[in-house]
């Protein structure tokens, strides 16, 4: 694994077509740009940058006294570089000023990610069958803010 050192900073509108391409790339969504949309009205959205380009994004927010991890990619060729730990971590430090608990659900078959929620400390905490919609179930994982 190479690390590479990254800007990590809060979303502006001149980053869109790079989450988008990240995005589509990563979840092949037709509808990405409903996504970005709505990632764009949270308070918590972060992008990693290298050499001026775009290279991954995470997305958080908060509902009453609990943060959420809605999403977190990373561009292919930069995957397994520490960005999207740099990403999740600033994140994880934004949501931790204002609550006690983050929860996020991930992919069954998505081992690289909740391997890397796991090594940040995440708990599995359930198991939701058919979840997503192509029918696959979530793993649901949540940390606590250390005291």
């Amino acid at each position: 694994m190479m690390l590479v050192s990254v800007r990590v900073r809060r979303y502006s509108p001149p980053d869109y077509e790079g989450v988008l391409w990240i995005e589509n790339v990563s979840f092949g969504r037709r509808d990405a740009h409903l996504y970005i949309s709505y990632y764009a009205i949270q308070d918590y959205f972060l992008v990693a940058e290298l050499d001026g380009e775009v290279v991954g994004y995470a997305v958080g927010s908060v509902l009453d006294t609990v943060g959420k991890v809605v999403s977190i990619a990373v561009h292919p060729m930069y995957r397994r570089c520490g960005i999207g730990k740099s990403l999740l971590k600033t994140l994880l430090d934004n949501l931790f000023r204002h609550v006690e608990i983050i929860r996020l659900e991930v992919r069954e078959s998505n081992v690289p990610a909740y391997s890397l929620y796991e090594r940040l400390g995440f708990r599995q905490t359930g198991f939701v069958p058919g979840y997503y919609p192509d029918g696959e179930g979530a793993r649901i994982y949540e940390l606590r803010r250390e005291t």
